[in-house]
């Protein structure tokens, strides 16, 4: 599954800022820190939506972001 080489990986997550009301408040609060790619999740529809990853933070929040929201270091 292409995506699977960065598993372990770290990564600094910037979530968009797309104002009020905020759907996903810990998104919002876990935006510009590092998060370690933990798995590479199946999407519907991969061409069109692009690459989904569960990530988990130094305090242990997990959650699903897209590729485009990570910046591998």
């Amino acid at each position: 599954m292409k995506g699977q080489n960065l598993i372990g990986k770290k990564a600094v997550f910037k979530y968009p800022d797309y104002g009020t009301p905020d759907g996903f408040p810990q998104h919002t609060a876990h935006s510009g820190q590092t998060v370690t790619i933990i798995n590479v999740l199946p999407t519907e529809d991969q061409e069109n939506a692009g690459r989904l990853f569960e990530v988990e933070a130094r305090d242990g929040w997990v959650g699903d972001v897209w590729r485009d929201e990570l910046t591998v270091t």
